[in-house]
């Protein structure tokens, strides 16, 4: 006989994971740190929480609090379950060496990394920034020019010249150098006429039995007596029962066109409409940052105040936004124009319809 219900062991899991959520906004790295690991060690993690994603949140925790190797072991044992990046996981690995004074490694692994993946700009992005925060501005410049080169060259299918460019930008101003005459303009017109290349659509969402086949591996659980046919059958008919309430109240017409669809087909209507979605993250450039923290103080509550450490959380949190749904991980950036006409990126992340939604704070399937 299971111990608890499949619904009280669900309840029991989102309630250690807002435990770290606040902990995290507290600051409190050891307790959220803690959190997690009671996140995994839960008899009904196998098919409530997604391993590789708890070990890449206890990675960041671990980075932050500057416990350096305890962060590189916590990236490899994600990276042995699973997850991938772009750039490669072994860049936030050589980023650890460089804060924990290893530089010689660091130095050696991002060099392996540029030979394995050469045509990766988000591993020039990420590099020039660990460098900057090295306080080495020459390194970095190197690595955000050469990036902004491959970026350029390869139509930036990856949007990510403008962070290239800015973080050129600051490392010119810490060395005192003279910016290099017609690179911001040519970045600005690049900007401007960037289209989406035609093969580079948004990722479609997965249907229901491509969903299935990845809950295949799930095994029975007798803490909360979860059956992967049952349990996930009832789960999927809660959600389109809801959804089917959400589009009555928000899109009555979308789910008029779903039923009609239905009746002319014989099959029971979808309560929800196949096709991509764009999710946004915010994100504001330098010269907006300690205006746009004054003006919202709740942005400052979980996001560093330096503007180069926001830079690096945001970026995490698109390619985490990115893994929870899409085929491939990192951001896409969309451009805008800014007050005084220079171009914001607005970042965007591919996302499909995965297994379960995945909110912020630690991956809950």
């Amino acid at each position: 006989m299971p111990e608890i219900t499949y619904e009280a062991s669900s309840r029991q899991i989102e309630a250690i994971a807002e435990r770290v959520r606040v902990r995290q906004r507290d600051r409190d790295l050891a307790a959220a740190i803690a959190g997690l690991h009671e996140l995994l060690a839960h008899p009904c993690a196998p098919h409530q929480v997604v391993a590789f994603e708890v070990w890449d949140a206890l990675h960041e925790l671990h980075k932050q609090a500057g416990e350096h190797d305890a962060a590189i072991a916590a990236k490899q044992e994600a990276v042995r379950l699973g997850y991938r990046s772009e750039p490669d996981p072994d860049a936030d690995i050589a980023e650890c060496h460089l804060k924990a004074g290893r530089r010689s490694v660091a130095d050696a692994l991002f060099a392996e990394l540029r030979g394995r993946t050469p045509d990766d700009v988000w591993l020039y992005n990420s590099a020039g920034f660990a460098y900057a925060d090295a306080d080495d501005p020459a390194e970095a410049a190197r690595w955000f020019r050469d990036g902004i080169d491959l970026a350029l060259g390869t139509g930036d299918p990856e949007q990510v010249v403008v962070q290239l460019l800015e973080g050129l930008e600051a490392a010119w101003a810490a060395l005192g150098t003279t910016p290099e005459p017609g690179l911001a303009t040519r970045v600005s017109a690049f900007v401007e006429a960037w289209q989406p290349p035609a093969d580079r659509g948004l990722v479609r969402w997965l249907d229901d039995d491509e969903t299935a086949e990845l809950e295949a591996e799930d095994r029975p659980c007798a803490y909360c007596g979860y059956e992967p046919d049952r349990s996930l059958a009832e789960a999927h008919e809660r959600r389109r029962r809801h959804d089917r309430k959400v589009l009555e109240r928000e899109r009555p017409e979308a789910l008029a066109r779903l039923d009609a669809l239905a009746s002319s087909t014989g099959e029971r209507p979808r309560s929800r409409l196949p096709g991509p979605a764009l999710l946004a993250v915010a994100w504001f450039p330098p010269a907006e940052w300690a205006r746009a923290i004054e003006r919202w103080p709740d942005l400052a509550e979980d996001r560093a105040a330096d503007h180069g450490a926001y830079c690096r959380e945001t970026e995490a949190r698109l390619k985490a936004i990115a893994r929870a749904g899409a085929g491939r991980s990192g951001g896409r950036l969309r451009r805008g124009l800014g007050a005084a006409g220079g171009p914001r990126p607005r970042p965007v992340a591919r996302r499909r319809r995965g297994r379960r939604a995945r909110g912020g704070g630690p991956a809950l399937r």
